[in-house]
């Protein structure tokens, strides 16, 4: 094993630098996801990282995209059950700095292993869903702002009813069994 690891909900040890599909759990992954706030918590309410992905598999469902997609979609930041997220703007600052290629290396590799551990390296993807839903969520979770997020894009059109931590790791686990079992 390379690197150092974290203990997972599930007891098992994961190695970011080394990811394997026997330490991928789905349990895990929506545990952890039901947990993280997006927006690193500056939203006018908690709003998880599993809602957001539920959300955008069950759009990419009603736009009639293959289960493939909507699995996609519903495991798209499953890496952050494992190293977290960074901010949009802090990802634009590390690349600035050159320093952005080494951590995109990493979630590349986990999201590899995570894909092929559920069969979904073959999904069409449209990469506009995860930027135009920023405009639904903005709407949302940012009611009262001002501020321009440069996004030149015509927002998903969902109306997003926040869910509790539990009730969001539930229902992922319940779209996960759709789509994949």
């Amino acid at each position: 094993m390379k690197g150092s690891w974290i203990e997972t909900y599930s007891g098992k040890k994961f190695y970011a630098l080394d990811p394997r599909q026997e330490d991928i759990c789905i349990e895990d992954i929506a545990h952890s996801l039901a947990y993280q706030c997006r927006y690193t918590g500056h939203s006018a309410r908690f709003y998880s990282v599993a809602q957001h992905s539920i959300e955008l598999s069950v759009y990419s469902q009603l736009r009639g995209e293959p289960e493939s997609t909507s699995l996609y979609w519903l495991l798209h930041d499953a890496h952050e059950a494992y190293v977290g997220d960074m901010s949009s703007p802090m990802k634009q600052n590390l690349e600035e700095l050159g320093l952005l290629e080494s951590w995109n290396k990493v979630v590349t590799n986990i999201n590899g292993v995570i894909f092929k551990k559920f069969g979904i390296l073959d999904a069409v993807i449209r990469d506009d869903y995860d930027k135009r839903i920023l405009l639904d969520e903005k709407k949302e979770f940012f009611p009262d702002s001002k501020n321009n997020w440069g996004l030149d894009l015509v927002p998903l059109g969902i109306s997003i009813d926040v869910m509790s931590d539990k009730m969001s790791e539930y229902l992922f686990l319940k779209r996960f069994k759709q789509l994949y079992e």
